[in-house]
């Protein structure tokens, strides 16, 4: 049609005195229709199907394959131009993430070229990183910004640091392949802040790179151990020169274990129902030679002065007790020992036995203070025996000189006078 020959017609269909099914129909010779069931150009022109008045477009149907004859590459992506022109991607390697180039035709590449792209990988039950070397931060960008952070995976010593919640300050754990080591970038590491129970079953040591920190604990500090003897529940060692033990309140030192064993405090000792020692205890706080240590009513030790050579301690009724001439008391010292003999404590005092006077004691020695020759001794006051060579009675008793259980009276010796003064008569009888 339009035309007389099949080169210039305009519709034309052919080969109808051919075999069923090879007859084609043409327009202009530029669209073919053919019985293979092919609609195509002849001349390499574009193919449209549709077009402004064209509703959608459906190819095919439910179950059916679409081929695609121009695009065989097994696994290869399909992607379009700013055109709409249909393009394949090559296939990519195993594990390869797709990466966009901005406006570009994407590209199949490392997976750690993405910023989120198979970030996280699963295999034999557990998840990996996509890219092992990387270090894992959470909720920021950067290390400084994050409130979690896995660090020093690709190299150095790995560290797990938690964050406040600023990402000012951390905590870190981490382990230097001797040792494991938590630090706190500045302040207090709480350990079991709640009310539950820390159970440490490792040594609890400060790190070498500080020694002059401390492992601190900031409230009770409770051991429980079921040691059997020959154990301990608690033990401190130091290998160096330092103290072993020092406790304090408001950072005043109040008690120390030096490394010596010596012990020092600055308060009192209470409570205890004995203090047992094999060496020797210093009092350090009473340095007074000879001094004698007593309480007071509340029990506080104190140390009362030396004194003087012969000196009397003297009690002063609940008081401190003093030392003091030894005349001064009734009974203390009152006899002293000297060359073999049992002397006086004051060689100036009378004695007096059975009574506090010389009329109420039922023996007495008196006129001690006086001249030598002048003392005497008296019975009760009524029976006297002085140096002048006298014994008689002082109230006119009769003076009795043997009883019925004294043997023969001896008066007097050969070449001695006997003289009564009561008979002074010449050749009396």
């Amino acid at each position: 049609l339009g035309g007389t020959a099949t080169t210039s017609a305009k519709f034309a269909v052919l080969g109808i005195n051919d075999a069923r099914g090879s007859q084609t129909a043409s327009l202009s010779g530029n669209l073919v229709l053919d019985a293979a069931s092919s609609i195509q150009t002849t001349q390499n022109q574009s193919l449209t199907l549709g077009g402004g008045t064209t509703g959608n477009l459906t190819l095919g149907r439910a179950s059916q394959n679409l081929f695609l004859p121009n695009f065989t590459t097994n696994g290869g992506l399909l992607y379009t131009s700013s055109t709409g022109l249909l393009t394949q991607l090559g296939a990519g390697t195993t594990g390869n993430c797709l990466t966009a180039n901005t406006g570009a035709a994407p590209t199949w590449g490392s997976c750690d070229g993405a910023g989120s792209v198979n970030v996280w990988d699963s295999a034999n039950g557990i998840i990996t990183q996509g890219n092992t070397t990387q270090d894992l931060l959470i909720g920021g960008l950067a290390t400084a910004s994050s409130k979690f952070a896995f660090t020093n995976v690709n190299s150095g010593t790995p560290t797990l640091k938690i964050f406040n919640s600023n990402s000012t300050q951390s905590l870190n754990l981490s382990h230097d392949g001797t040792n494991g080591i938590i630090t706190s970038s500045t302040g207090t590491i709480n350990i079991g802040n709640g009310a539950g129970t820390v159970y440490l079953d490792a040594v609890l040591t400060n790190d070498t790179t500080n020694n002059d920190g401390f492992v601190r604990v900031s409230d009770k500090f409770f051991v429980q151990a079921a040691e059997s003897t020959g154990s301990v529940a608690v033990l401190i060692d130091n290998s160096s020169t330092g103290d072993l033990l020092t406790a304090s309140a408001a950072g005043a030192t109040k008690f120390t274990i030096g490394n010596n064993g010596n012990i020092t405090a600055t308060g009192t000792l209470t409570g205890l129902t004995g203090l047992t020692s094999s060496g020797t205890i210093t009092l350090s706080a009473f340095s007074t030679n000879g001094g004698l240590l007593y309480t007071n009513a509340s029990g506080v030790l104190a140390q009362s002065g030396a004194g003087s050579a012969s000196q009397c301690l003297m009690s002063n009724g609940g008081g401190a007790p003093t030392w003091g001439a030894c005349d001064n008391t009734a009974s203390v010292n009152a006899w002293n020992t000297a060359s073999g003999a049992l002397v006086q404590g004051n060689t100036t005092l009378d004695l007096l036995v059975g009574g506090t006077s010389t009329s109420s004691a039922k023996f007495a020695i008196i006129g001690i203070n006086d001249a030598r020759g002048s003392q005497t001794a008296t019975l009760s006051g009524n029976l006297v025996l002085d140096t002048a060579g006298s014994l008689q009675t002082t109230n006119g008793q009769t003076l009795t000189i043997g009883g019925g259980t004294s043997g023969n009276l001896v008066i007097g010796q050969s070449g001695k006078n006997i003289t009564l003064p009561g008979y002074t008569g010449q050749n009396g009888i």
